[in-house]
């Protein structure tokens, strides 16, 4: 392959758009770890963002567990739970939000993606108003539900665990509150920020979370003869270090992805393509270890 030049540009013909990072970056690394009803280390003057409309509290006596339910099959296809956790998304957000759910079974490690009921939302720490927004629904989703139930609305949606700047939070082990996430807090550099979550949310749900049972706000019922669960096993969640890929077009996004992650290349909200159209971007140096690169 030819040498590659400072600039690469890249053709995009793909349903899931990436855009270079705004020039706004502020971001400043931290080793904060302990619990909080929100965001871990919120950002300094952020501009303003929304926050998604609360749900319909569970009633007093329904009170969820959450524990640890790895991927074990393959079936990949959008779960309810999931599309639901987009649709507060765009709705709150826009339509035009980067969220994908499902991944091809071959690809990657074990990953709630490949059972559909994982969602990575393309937000970056490094953008002002994307870490405004990130912070804002994480600040609804894990603060109190308007009946004042601590972190009620990720019990009632089946908040296994999320990946987030440099940490993990998990519905499983609450009162852990947010630690560190796989060596993070030494990986500063633009080319981690897909390994270390600093360039998308990730969210993965329990299997009942997955089913919507709960799709209109409403309590989720209790089965009074079904055994408790079991207690969270100490084995950790294997967060993966990209986000899923989308179904179409196939494994060139999977490429891409990686390529773009190491070339510090991040998210958008310019919507997705659609078949047929091209967008065109600049990148940075190509590192000196690339082996490949989609042109």
């Amino acid at each position: 392959m030819p040498a590659l030049g400072v600039a690469l540009a890249l053709s995009l013909v793909a349903s899931a758009p990436i855009s270079a990072q705004a020039g706004d970056d502020t971001w400043q690394p931290s080793t904060w770890t302990g619990v909080a009803p929100g965001a871990p280390v919120p950002g300094a003057n952020l501009p303003s963002a929304p926050v998604p409309a609360p749900l319909t509290p569970m009633a007093p006596d329904v009170n969820p567990v959450i524990f640890y339910e790895p991927q074990s099959t393959c079936d990949p296809g959008p779960k309810p739970g999931a599309l639901r956790l987009q649709e507060i998304i765009t709705t709150t957000y826009g339509a035009g939000q980067t969220v994908w759910i499902p991944r091809g079974c071959n690809v990657g490690p074990t990953s709630e993606h490949k059972e559909g009921r994982a969602v990575d939302w393309m937000v970056s720490v490094r953008n002002r108003q994307e870490r405004a927004n990130a912070e804002a629904f994480l600040n609804w989703l894990l603060g109190p539900d308007s009946a004042g139930r601590p972190y009620g609305h990720a019990l009632q949606l089946g908040v296994m665990y999320i990946g987030w700047h440099d940490r993990i939070w998990r519905g499983y082990g609450i009162d852990r509150g947010w630690q560190e996430l796989k060596g993070c807090f030494s990986k500063t550099e633009a080319k981690y920020d897909n390994y270390c979550h600093r360039n998308h949310i990730h969210i993965s749900l329990t299997r009942l979370g997955a089913t919507g049972a709960d799709p209109t706000g409403a309590p989720i019922p209790v089965d009074p003869s079904a055994p408790p669960p079991p207690e969270a096993p100490l084995v950790e969640p294997e967060l993966d270090d990209q986000p899923a890929a989308p179904a179409q077009p196939g494994p060139d996004d999977d490429l891409f992805m990686a390529i773009g992650s190491e070339l510090g290349y991040s998210s958008s909200s310019d919507g997705p393509l659609r078949p047929g159209r091209l967008r065109t971007v600049n990148l940075g140096p190509v590192p000196e270890n690339a082996t490949s690169a989609l042109v």
